[in-house]
């Protein structure tokens, strides 16, 4: 695939962007579209929507083949790009055109595998959004935190480091792992969770997950509408260990190729060259 190196390429790139950039160069990728190199998430995040909006706007005016665009940003949505153009991000609805990919996981990179599981279900995470508190108010083994983890610079490294802990404490030891959206309708967790075989459960409506039209994800995840997030309990419960059993089977095997750090471009790869 060809790639088109932007002025912008010093700017820093987010994990996500950064490393699909990488691995589409250093993979063949039987396609005629050419590779937007674009940070589009820094610029966002320092020039605003309608400055990167131009940008985009330059590179379509000069480039008429069929394009690629690559943004983490959860204002993805807001911008236009070319009716034949591809954009990939990991905030992507149903409703919307936009290919979905997965998040690069700052916490795990490939399957950790822990067998003693002793809760049904646990959240640890920013309460953010409505479901997310609704969540944290009504089941048991979901708490929040102040500050988060992760790129987040305001956090003291001592709370960085206990958060994360306790985080991945928590998800080793569920057989479920509750995914509410985020501050856009992806989250990362949702990738961390199944690097650590606990089953995802999905409260984001209209959210398409990546290779939808290639993978059944209820094979390995459960979808609760965010009005229904107070009966998870319920729900969760009706699952027998066979059902148990066959989804973390499935879990495993899907996350390590097709979602894992070293494989995130995969999702790109296989829409890309779709016949």
């Amino acid at each position: 695939m060809k790639v088109i190196e932007t002025n912008y390429g010093l700017d820093p790139y987010v994990p996500t962007e950064e490393t699909l950039f990488k691995q589409l160069q250093s993979n063949d990728i039987d396609t005629d579209r050419i590779l937007i190199k674009l940070p589009t998430t820094h610029l966002i995040n320092t020039l605003g929507l309608h400055r990167t909006q131009q940008i985009i706007d330059d590179f379509s005016k000069k480039n008429k083949e069929q394009k690629v665009f690559i943004s983490q940003h959860i204002w993805t949505k807001k911008l236009k790009f070319c009716d034949d153009d591809l954009v990939f991000t990991p905030h992507a609805y149903l409703r919307h055109s936009y290919k979905s990919i997965p998040h690069y996981s700052l916490t795990y990179d490939k399957s950790k595998i822990r067998e003693d599981k002793d809760i049904l279900f646990s959240f640890f995470g920013a309460p953010n959004n409505l479901v997310r508190q609704e969540i944290i108010r009504n089941l048991e083994n979901c708490d929040s935190h102040k500050m988060g983890w992760g790129i987040d610079k305001r956090i003291k490294p001592e709370v960085k480091k206990r958060n994360t802990e306790r985080y991945i404490d928590l998800m080793g030891r569920s057989i479920f792992s509750l995914c509410p959206r985020g501050t856009g309708i992806s989250t990362i967790r949702l990738f961390e969770v199944m690097a650590m075989e606990s089953i995802p459960v999905i409260y984001a409506d209209n959210f398409k997950p990546p290779l939808n039209d290639f993978l059944d994800w209820s094979e390995f995840s459960v979808f609760i509408k965010e009005k229904d997030a107070i009966k998870t309990n319920k729900i969760l419960k009706e699952y027998n260990q066979s059902d148990i059993d066959n989804m973390k089977n499935n879990l495993v095997s899907i996350y390590d190729k097709y979602f894992s750090n070293e494989n995130l471009y995969m999702s790109v790869k296989m829409e890309l060259e779709k016949k």
